[in-house]
C-alpha cells in the first residue's frame, strides 16, 4: 500500500529520495522528485535511515523538536557523493544531547570512517564530523547473512555490484519487509543471484534501474541496473511490488512513467519510487 507521507508514523517506511548522481529540480521532475537517496523509518528506540542523499532533507523538515531525544541511525550503502551530499544538513549532529549511529560495511577502498571524516571538513564544510555536538559513533556493519537489529528492526545485507563496495539491506518491520538495492550493475552471476535469493519473497523491492537498455550497454562498468532487469528479478524473487529507483538525474518524470509501463509487462506490479512514498503493510 503507497501513500504519501508523514514522518513520525511508525513502522512506516518512508521514502525521502530517488535519484542518482546528482539532485535535480524543476518541472520535469516534480513527479518523482530530485532528491538524492534516503530512507527512513521509525520506531521508539528512533529513526533508522538508510543513505544521507539530499533527500534527508525532506526527513528534516518534518521533525518537530521532540523528535531530536531520539537517537538516529544511518546505514550507508556505499560512499558516492550523492549517497551522502546530505550529511552536512542533517540536524541531530548539532544537537548536544543528540545520538547518532553512522554504520556501513568496510571495503577495499580503506576506511569508509575517514572516507566521511574527509568529506564532512574544510575546505568542503565548515564544521567537522569529529567537532559537532553530537555523540556520533561509527560502526562496522559485517556482510553476513545473519539478521542485526537496528531500532528494533531486522536487518540483513547483500553486496551488490557496483564500482565500489556496495550493500543492499533487507528490513524486516513489525507487517512487511522492503529490500533496497540502490546501485547494482546486472552480469555478475554470482551476485545477481545473491541479490534475487536475497530479496524473495519480499512485500517491497526498491531496485536501481537507473538507465534504459542502450544507456546500460553505453554506461557498461558504471554500475547500474536497467528496467528490464529489475522488473526480471522482482519477478524470479517473487516480491509483491518493484519500486524502480536511482533515476538519472536527466530522466524526467515522462521518460520514468514509460519505463514503469514497460517493466510492467514483465513484472504488472511495478511503480516508480517517488519522494514522499510512505510504504506500509500491503492490503492484499
Amino acid at each position: 500500500m503507497l501513500s504519501f507521507y508523514t514522518v513520525k508514523m511508525q513502522n512506516i517506511f518512508n521514502i525521502h529520495g530517488v535519484r542518482g548522481t546528482a539532485p535535480v529540480c524543476g518541472e520535469s521532475y516534480a513527479k518523482y522528485g530530485g532528491f538524492t537517496t534516503c530512507f527512513s523509518v521509525r520506531s521508539d528506540q528512533g529513526y533508522l535511515i538508510i543513505d544521507a542523499g539530499s533527500g534527508i532533507q525532506n526527513l528534516c523538515n518534518a521533525l518537530e523538536e521532540s523528535d531530536f531525544d531520539l537517537p538516529a541511525t544511518i546505514l550507508f550503502t556505499h560512499f558516492h557523493v550523492d549517497h551522502i551530499i546530505g550529511l552536512p544538513f542533517f540536524p541531530f549532529l548539532y544537537r548536544e544531547n543528540a545520538t547518532v549511529q553512522l554504520v556501513a560495511q568496510q571495503g577495499d577502498q580503506g576506511s569508509w570512517e575517514q572516507a566521511l571524516l574527509g568529506f564532512m571538513n574544510e575546505p568542503y564544510w565548515p564544521v567537522s564530523l569529529e567537532q559537532v555536538p553530537a555523540n556520533v559513533s561509527f560502526i562496522d556493519m559485517v556482510q553476513s547473512s545473519g539478521r542485526v537489529n537496528q531500532m528494533g528492526f531486522e536487518v540483513t545485507t547483500c553486496p551488490l555490484n557496483h564500482t565500489q563496495t556496495c550493500s543492499a539491506y533487507r528490513l524486516e518491520l513489525e507487517e512487511f519487509s522492503v529490500v533496497i538495492a540502490t546501485d547494482h550493475e546486472p552480469g555478475n552471476e554470482l551476485i545477481d543471484k545473491q541479490l534475487i535469493a536475497f530479496a524473495h519473497g519480499a512485500d517491497y523491492f526498491i531496485c536501481d534501474s537507473q538507465y534504459d537498455l542502450d544507456e546500460f550497454e553505453f554506461f557498461e562498468g558504471h554500475g547500474h541496473a536497467h528496467w528490464k532487469w529489475a522488473a526480471q528479478a522482482a519477478k524470479k524473487a517473487a516480491v509483491g511490488q518493484l519500486l524502480l529507483t536511482h533515476h538519472s538525474p536527466n530522466r524526467s518524470d515522462t521518460e520514468i512513467d514509460a519505463f514503469v509501463e514497460q517493466a510492467r509487462t514483465i513484472f504488472p506490479n511495478t511503480v516508480g519510487a517517488a519522494a514522499g512514498m510512505q510504504l506500509e503493510k500491503p492490503t492484499n
